[in-house]
């Protein structure tokens, strides 16, 4: 994956060779406004004894982008000098960098700077101190400041800018800079993404010329795959602050979220082109962040458009900004009731862009952009500490008042065998600062479920998770659990009016994400009072035993309703332990083990020894945090599996290829690859795009062709289809599976778009899954002499209604093409027989995109199709949620049927049209097909969509780990 980052990694100095380095006889020729000279604080004084960025950089400031140890060495340097100034490092990056921020005030506040953190904390939580102590904290204590710069490693300008502002604030001696050090804590975190940065300033070392380069297509300016945007196992760090699954998200949680600031800035760039965008947002904005948030975001606006008027810059606020996806760096802090403020300069990464009306902005002046930004930013946060400091305690003492509009409202996880999933869920939970609660005893209560139908006397049992959204952190609590937010009416008819004017969404990001569904971590909301007496604290739980039973004559089970089941198999497999797999739930030993359970029979392991393969089940086990259970007897009760039989085929290890390089998506490559090394924790191969033709795919049983690989995977088709035909397990994401899944592709699945006017086959095949799962038998029919009078055929086959020509089908299609999601969250109804859903219930919650449309037809099988069937129950909001048609109402293909007295429930969370929910219906989420003596499995969406979907990441890594031995087929080895 770092060939070409060998040299990124250990530049330090690389990139402050100059054009002196270069040819001395070519020197650059004159370029007006190349040139930006302008001081950063013109007439500003400062103290001599502090060492100026320049002098520790060995340039002028803003000249050049600065790497991460030019940045480190900076920001040691000033804090060690100045009394004003404290550093903190609080995390490292994937790669080894230190995170820090730099908090700066009066030398009188720096004295005290763990008591004004204290008082922080006081103000944010206002149930446990009088309100008379909180208005005197307010009259006396400094606001704080969270400024945050360069979260995409390749927007680059805000963290030069943020050394200037560390410097004039540590060592200015005007009244300007004394009264706003004495009024505020500022905190400044200069870069928080260090891997990425490094690695796009090592791009730039490459592409650098002699001579300046203005035209913003240049490679200097565009970078180069994966770019430095991403960290180092390419997540976009600025999605990550809802999941918190990288070290530097978690850290700048802990250290953000300690000090509960009540102002927040994140620094970006946007395209080259563009001018700069701050605050406000327009809608559709989160409605759980405070009305006092929003109000503010106009007072900063004003401040920020006066300082740019003076200049002569350009700017607006809204336009394409919103604020509805909650992940975000700004909305996290608005959904802690801090002002959030982004800021978005044109991207320049080096010299200067070439603008459309010809004058030339250079990276020195983008830097000044965000200096000045910051500056007027914090003149406006001093000039209204107390008022802003007012309307922060007011929005967090709503939160906790008894009258809250959702004080009573509960969100009940209940006890769950997939005891690694429910800690992942506590620990992001506690990592945001949410308390949570265990229920004491059997309650019964009255709620909503996650499908929106509401329930009474439901039981939760004892020892039921419970998380009351009255408490500080409820706006951020309610954006994170709440099932289904609504967007407003009027931006509802703005997103509808460009998706039907302009074939584009106003909608910047996923419009569901909910952490219950997204988790598959079963959840109700209900309501409850008197909380604490029917609970207690949450107190954390002690991880699992690894062996249970060590004595066993016969082997150990790890139980497959844990996801870290998966990475305890592969895991042992990589250390030579020969591994089956449980295709049933049985019973051994009275107690009971769920289908996809590891199990490791002494008897297939002779090499190992029975004393050294319990010890290397213990150590797998112990890193794995699940237990190893030792079994006497392989009998199954009754029906029930034995050992013995045909439902615990021996797997095969899997040596696992993912491909990566353009055109590959850096992000769904860096999902897929963290999730094998990071969180599985195996070895694996990472193979170059451009290299496929040349490579020794025999070496490999899995191959993983991650989102947007269609155009790569079309001419290789072929290749890849005898390759599977030997035994390979081929994996295609998203749009990628388009290439799989066409004429001329890969097995028998087919996007709609190909077999829109052929799809009576897809309709038998839903109902057939149906009648499978819901069969009953009249025995006296069965057992007959005389045929039957009549046979009863399911509910759709037949006419599936009005007669529609081919032609009018597509347009029907093409109609409803125009109104697919980008990012809504579907129920899945999982097949319980596919070893594809080990792990998962009959509903699944997906995340999906509308990237591929799959109908599996002939010998491919739905492992996950899009839609579930509950019970009919009228209800005011069930057409927006609901499609059900019988055999009598049926238009059109028919491919939203649904048996009789059943609805078809398809939304769960985010947008959804109605045209789109009609065209994605029993489509599949995902395939797998059995071809010559391998398989391919195809998933219409990313299932490890930013590291935070846990339900479906179980689905790929089930198929990555037990693919080869179970969907495939391989000789007896020795």
């Amino acid at each position: 994956m770092f060939a070409r980052s060998t040299f990124i990694i250990a530049f330090a100095g690389v990139f402050a060779l100059t054009r002196s380095a270069f040819s001395q006889t070519n020197q650059p020729s004159p370029l007006a406004g190349l040139a930006y000279d302008e001081p950063f604080f013109p007439g500003a004084r400062h103290d001599a004894a502090i060492p100026t960025p320049d002098a520790v950089l060995g340039f002028r400031l803003g000249d050049k982008p600065a790497t991460h140890a030019q940045i480190e060495a900076a920001i040691r340097a000033i804090s060690s000098a100045s009394r004003r100034c404290k550093l903190i490092e609080y995390a490292k990056t994937h790669e080894g960098r230190a995170l820090y921020y730099v908090a700066i005030s009066s030398e009188a506040n720096i004295a005290r700077l763990d008591a004004i953190r204290a008082d922080a904390q006081k103000l944010a939580d206002p149930r446990q101190n009088p309100a008379a102590q909180v208005d005197k904290l307010i009259d006396s204590m400094p606001a704080v400041a969270w400024m945050a710069y360069c979260i995409h490693g390749d927007e680059m300008s805000g963290s030069d800018a943020a050394l200037a502002l560390i410097y004039h604030l540590s060592a200015g001696t005007d009244d300007e800079v004394t009264r706003m050090l004495d009024g505020l804590v500022v905190l400044v975190d200069p870069l928080m993404n260090p891997d990425g940065r490094d690695r796009c300033i090592g791009a730039i070392s490459q592409a650098r010329t002699a001579q300046p380069d203005v035209d913003n297509q240049s490679l200097i300016h565009t970078g180069i795959w994966p770019s430095g945007r991403m960290n180092h196992y390419l997540f976009d760090l600025n999605r990550d602050w809802l999941f918190g699954t990288q070290p530097e998200s978690r850290g700048r949680i802990l250290a953000a979220g300690g000090w509960n600031p009540h102002y927040f800035v994140e620094s970006h760039e946007m395209g080259s082109l563009d001018t700069f965008l701050f605050m406000p947002p327009r809608e559709p904005i989160n409605p759980n962040i405070p009305q006092t948030t929003k109000a503010w975001a106009e007072k900063f606006a004003t401040g920020q458009a006066a300082a740019f008027n003076a200049r002569g810059w350009r700017y607006y606020t809204g336009e394409w900004n919103e604020e509805w996806y909650p992940g975000y760096s700004g909305s996290w802090a608005a959904l802690r009731c801090a002002i959030d403020n982004l800021y978005e300069q044109a991207n320049i990464q080096s010299d200067a862009v070439r603008r459309p009306e010809g004058t030339l902005e250079s990276y020195r002046e983008a830097v000044h952009k965000q200096l000045v930004s910051s500056w007027s930013n914090l003149s406006t946060l001093l000039e209204n500490r107390a008022a802003i400091l007012r309307d922060f305690v007011a929005a967090r003492r709503r939160a906790v008042a008894a009258d809250a509009p959702f004080a009573k409202r509960v969100f009940a996880f209940p006890p769950s065998a997939n005891a690694s999933r429910r800690r992942a869920l506590i620990d992001l939970l506690t990592l945001q600062g949410i308390e949570l609660r265990v229920l004491k005893s059997d309650t019964r209560v009255v709620g909503t479920d996650a499908l929106g139908q509401s329930f009474t006397g439901r039981n939760l049992p004892a020892g039921t998770l419970l998380v009351a959204n009255r408490q500080p952190e409820a706006h951020l609590l309610s954006a994170m659990l709440e099932f289904d937010p609504r967007m407003s009416d009027e931006f509802l008819k703005d997103e509808r009016r460009e998706l039907l004017r302009f074939g584009r969404s106003r909608l910047y990001d996923i419009t569901g994400w909910s952490i219950p569904l997204l988790f598959d971590a079963p959840a109700i909301e209900v309501q409850l009072d008197a909380i604490e007496r029917a609970s207690d604290a949450y107190a954390a739980a002690a991880l699992p035993p690894p062996l249970v039973q060590p004595d066993s004559t016969v082997g150990f089970v790890i139980d497959g309703a844990d996801d870290h089941s998966v990475h305890a198999g592969a895991r042992l497999m990589e250390r030579g332990v020969r591994v089956r797999a449980a295709l049933k739930p049985f019973r051994f030993d009275d107690r009971d083990f769920a289908r996809g359970s590891v199990v490791a029979v002494l008897k297939d392991n002779p090499a190992a020894g029975g004393v050294e393969l319990k010890k290397i089940i213990a150590e797998v086990a112990g890193t794995a945090q699940v237990s190893a259970v030792g079994i006497g007897s392989g009998l199954g009760r009754g029906d029930l599996p034995d050992l013995g039989g045909e439902n615990f085929p021996l797997l095969e290890q899997p040596r696992i290829a993912v491909i990566g390089r353009d055109p590959i998506s850096p992000y769904s490559y860096g999902e897929t690859w963290y999730q094998i090394d990071h969180v599985i924790g195996i070895r694996a191969a990472y193979l170059d795009s451009h290299q496929i033709d040349a490579a020794d795919l025999r070496r490999y049983n899995v191959i993983v062709l991650p989102e947007g690989a269609s155009d790569l995977a079309k001419p290789r088709v072929a290749q890849l289809k005898s390759w599977v035909e030997a035994g390979g397990t081929l994996i295609a994401i998203g749009r990628t599976a388009q290439a799989f899944a066409a004429d001329g592709g890969v097995g028998a699945t087919r996007q709609l778009g190909d077999v829109i006017t052929k799809l009576d086959e897809h309709r038998q095949m839903i109902v057939r899954e149906w009648e499978a799962r819901m069969t009953r038998v009249d025995a006296a029919a069965v057992w007959s002499h005389s045929p039957p009078s009549e046979v009863v055929y399911p509910w759709s086959i037949g006419e599936p209604g009005e007669a529609v020509s081919d032609d009018e089908m597509k347009r029907r299609d093409a109609w409803r093409a125009l109104f697919m999601p980008q990012g809504a969250i579907l129920a899945g109804r999982c097949d319980d027989r596919s070893y594809v859903t080990f792990g998962s219930d009959e509903m699944l919650p997906v995340l999906y995109d509308g990237a591929a449309v799959l109908i599996p037809l002939g010998g491919a099988q739905a492992a996950v199709r899009l839609g579930v069937f509950v019970p009919s129950v009228p209800s005011a909001s069930q057409p927006a949620t609901t499609t059900t048609t019988t055999n009598e109402t049926a238009k059109g293909p028919g491919w939203t049927l649904a048996p009789p007295g059943y609805s078809l429930v398809l939304r769960m969370s985010g947008l959804l049209w109605p045209e789109a929910a009609d065209r994605v219906a029993h489509t599949a989420y995902a395939t797998r097909e059995p071809i010559g003596n391998g398989q391919i499995v195809l998933f219409a969406s990313s299932p490890t969509f930013r590291a935070g979907a846990r339900g479906t990441t179980r689905l790929l890594s089930n198929v990555l780990i037990y693919g080869p031995g179970l969907g495939a087929s391989h000789p007896i080895r020795p």
